[in-house]
């Protein structure tokens, strides 16, 4: 990618030219001989057969902190594949069947089992034309680099982060990629890069920042910038948040103030009770009119004792007044009490 030369400083770039190095390949060229039978004169694919032995033993020792472990095996067979396409523009429907892979690497597996080596990395079968492999490999590199610019970035390690941004934001793949992953929750400092370079550049403005002052960056190299934390979203959701708490608290002012008496209503009608119950207890108690009460009561309860508990035999044994009602077909006895009982 000549119009992204700063990439050449990335991890992955670094590591695929440690692949390429020539250094102890003619040890190796051994393992080789079905190239030197097939291709006898053609030092170009010996050497990369060569290089091929040469980094299956010190694939894992290579020093590139950045290159995980487990992505080493992928890198080496990538860059297997690329050399004898570029170099040889095979074009067979399926890549790893071409007959240069195929002698190439032909005892990569054998190799790699008597090898006194502990981590062990097999070739992998790409059923596939150069075109998807290409693809495949552009993919998987940009992926790396993306992954190496975010490390880059949180780790204040960088000289011009406008370059990474503008090579993320101009690739369909890493825009895709960036804009998912910084939502404007997101306070890394390669989010807010990110949004702090689409507002200077004019790109799409995801999310809006507040920055602070210029402070001095803790990184060893004392580069100055902004401090800036997060994003429009989240300030619109705490606004709204902010404003349904004040409506409701108008709501329940409006409420209270319509009916400002509503709170202590209650009072003055319990008040009014109390008031009346200790005037008649007063009366009742302390007054003449409590001994007229007091006989009206007792007269009024023993005539709802007559009326409602009396039982026949109580009222045949009074002193009563008996009439006999006759008709054609049913006698009825009606009894009733004197006044004298009362």
């Amino acid at each position: 990618m000549p119009q992204y030369e700063f990439l050449n400083e990335l991890p992955a770039h670094k590591f695929y030219e440690e692949l390429d190095k020539e250094k102890d390949i003619q040890q190796y060229y051994d393992k080789c001989y079905l190239i030197k039978t097939y291709y006898p004169g053609n030092n170009d694919l010996l050497k990369i057969c060569g290089k091929l032995y040469r980094n299956l033993k010190i694939l894992y020792d290579i020093i590139n902190e950045d290159i995980l472990q487990d992505k080493r095996c992928d890198y080496l067979n990538n860059w297997i594949y690329n050399e004898v396409i570029e170099k040889f523009d095979i074009s067979d429907s399926y890549i790893y069947s071409n007959k240069i892979i195929t002698y190439m690497t032909y005892n990569w597996d054998s190799f790699i089992r008597s090898a006194d080596i502990l981590n062990k990395c097999f070739f992998e079968k790409h059923i596939m034309n150069k075109q998807e492999f290409t693809k495949k490999k552009v993919l998987f590199d940009d992926t790396e680099n993306y992954n190496s610019i975010k490390t880059k970035i949180n780790n204040n390690d960088y000289e011009n982060n406008s370059n990474y941004y503008k090579y993320i934001t101009e690739n369909y793949y890493l825009k895709s990629l960036i804009e998912s992953e910084c939502s404007c929750d997101n306070n890394n400092m390669f989010c807010i890069k990110f949004h702090k370079y689409n507002e200077e550049n004019g790109k799409d403005k995801l999310c809006s920042l507040k920055c602070n002052e210029a402070i001095t960056s803790p990184s060893p190299k004392e580069k100055t910038d902004l401090q800036c934390t997060v994003s429009e979203k989240v300030e619109e959701d705490t606004k709204d948040e902010e404003e349904l708490k004040y409506v409701d608290n108008e709501t329940l002012d409006d409420v209270t103030l319509s009916n400002p008496t509503g709170a202590i209503v209650t009072i003055p009608i319990l008040l009014t009770f109390i008031c009346i119950f200790l005037l008649v207890f007063f009366l009742y108690k302390f007054t003449p009119y409590g001994l007229r009460l007091y006989e009206i009561i007792q007269r009024k309860k023993k005539c709802s004792n007559h009326i409602y508990e009396e039982t026949v035999n109580d009222i045949l044994k009074n002193t009563s007044a008996s009439d006999q009602i006759n008709s054609d077909d049913m006698r009825y006895n009606v009894y009733y009490q004197s006044l004298s009982d009362i």
